[in-house]
C-alpha cells in the first residue's frame, strides 16, 4: 500500500499548487483510503487522533507539509516514515505525558 500512496504522493507534487489546494479534500480522503494501517498506528500511540507518535513528531511532519514535501495527513506521514526508515509499525509509540506539544484544556 505504500508504493500506492508514494505514487499518488508524486502525481499530486506534480500538479500546481493551486490545482493542489483546490484537490486538498479529495487528497486527504484518497490518502486515508490508501493508508488504513495509520488507524492502527494512531491505536497504538494513545488511541488520540490529536495524538503524536513519539519517533515522528507532529513539527517534522508540518516541516513536510509546508515545504510541500507531503499531502499527507498527520498518522499516514508516521506509517510512511516508519517504513521507510525500516521502524516496525509495531515499535511505535506515543511520547510521554510531559514530551508531549499538545496545549493543556483546563
Amino acid at each position: 500500500m505504500t508504493e500506492a500512496l508514494n505514487t499518488f504522493a508524486k502525481i499530486v507534487r506534480q500538479l500546481d499548487p493551486q490545482k493542489r489546494e483546490n484537490l486538498s479534500g479529495d487528497i486527504a480522503i484518497v490518502t486515508s483510503a490508501l493508508a488504513a494501517p495509520a488507524t492502527d498506528v494512531m491505536r497504538q500511540c494513545g488511541d488520540d487522533f490529536w495524538g503524536e507518535c513519539k519517533q515522528f513528531p507532529k513539527g517534522d511532519w508540518r516541516y513536510e507539509v509546508g515545504s510541500n514535501d507531503t499531502v499527507l495527513g498527520y498518522w499516514d506521514w508516521v506509517v510512511h516514515q516508519a517504513e521507510a526508515n525500516e521502524v516496525p509499525l509495531k515499535s511505535l509509540t506515543a511520547p510521554k505525558k510531559t514530551e508531549t506539544n499538545r496545549p493543556r484544556l483546563r
